[in-house]
């Protein structure tokens, strides 16, 4: 038996991960959402806390960078702050105020919506752009969904 379609639900950044990681190894990956993607990075219905602000660690913006090429710097053209962790925040810790000073690490500030609808858009901006970064996939939007088991 071959493997040639993977199926991924929920259209949240870590489906949209898990759907680019699998894009790799089969031919075909379906991203099921429910909620309708909109075209401009606006929350959507059934994502929580997408009005707070996110960041980007530097790790994080590594991994993403090697599946989504081109991402760092999409993110910074479409709004998102690039920060010093040690020259722009203000860290309150046991023995009090951290020292600020220039440092190399610097982190992505954003809102959840646009890191998922720049991740998505990379490659295109056509109405399934949440997902057209990956090659291989395409997007069912399920307004209701039944699990049975046999």
């Amino acid at each position: 038996m071959t493997n040639n379609h993977a199926i991924v639900i929920g259209g949240s950044m870590a489906g949209l991960v898990v759907a680019r990681i699998l894009s790799d190894r089969f031919l075909a990956v379906t991203l099921i959402e429910r909620d309708q993607f909109p075209e401009e990075a606006i929350p959507r219905k059934g994502t929580p806390q997408s009005r707070h602000i996110h960041v980007l660690l530097l790790q994080g913006q590594f991994i993403l960078e090697k599946l989504f090429p081109g991402l760092r710097e999409e993110m910074i053209a479409a709004g998102a702050q690039l920060m010093d962790v040690a020259a722009d925040w203000i860290w309150l810790n046991p023995a009090g105020w951290g020292v600020r000073f220039p440092s190399d690490l610097f982190i992505l500030s954003f809102s959840r919506d646009l890191l998922t609808q720049v991740a998505g858009y990379l490659s295109s901006s056509a109405s399934q752009s949440e997902i057209n970064a990956i090659a291989n996939a395409n997007l069912a939007v399920a307004q209701s969904a039944t699990v049975t088991q046999s």
